[in-house]
């Protein structure tokens, strides 16, 4: 299969409001922001069954808990950085992400074998990869289910075959900040603080 390299990052565009004038060649990045994004893109294209695995497991969790992730057009212009789905993103940082960075810059047809090989070998920290699932309840005007939230926290611990990582899990209503793509507030199901998810 060719390689496929997807991941979100953000870039500032500024405006002259006085004069009315989109400044497009002063465009930038805030310091690493790409970088990390990159590196995020680079891991998920190194462990293809893996990241499979995921997508399984949240089509599953959807359609047994009435769930939903965010809409195509959040995730595409208020996602965040990293590799972004409807469902997680992931983000990568830490010196092996950076080797693989280096190694695709210098050849953009690196095998994803190559980097699979790289990262199994460096046995990175898991802390360096956080992977977060943000999901929805799928009927309006309906709270987060704590018993629900609990049997996937459970299922997300004992899974097998996922990326190596640290693993957040947020479940929340029905309503979305258009602004800012978020779904945090009061009744926001996050029991992470307490005990994140490691997978080695």
């Amino acid at each position: 299969m060719k390689n496929f390299l997807m991941y979100h990052a953000v870039a500032i565009v500024p405006i002259d409001v006085k004069n009315k004038i989109i400044e497009t060649d002063k465009v930038f990045t805030q310091a690493g922001q790409v970088e990390d994004a990159l590196a995020s893109g680079l891991y998920v294209m190194a462990y293809e069954k893996e990241i499979e695995n995921l997508n399984n497991f949240v089509n599953q969790m959807s359609k047994e808990y009435s769930l939903v992730g965010k809409n195509k057009e959040a995730v595409q212009n208020v996602g965040g950085t990293g590799f972004l789905t409807p469902f997680y993103f992931i983000s990568s940082i830490g010196e092996t992400f950076d080797k693989i960075n280096s190694l695709y810059l210098e050849n953009r047809n690196v095998d994803r074998k190559e980097l699979r090989s790289i990262l199994d070998e460096s046995k990175f920290n898991p802390d360096d990869v956080n992977i977060v699932f943000n999901v929805f309840m799928k009927e309006d005007n309906t709270e987060p289910d704590e018993k629900a939230y609990d049997e996937i926290y459970k299922e997300i611990e004992t899974a097998e075959g996922f990326l190596r990582g640290s693993y957040s899990f947020l479940m929340h209503d029905n309503l979305i900040n258009s602004k800012y793509g978020s779904g945090s507030k009061g009744n926001t199901i996050d029991k992470n603080a307490v005990n994140e998810i490691m997978k080695e």
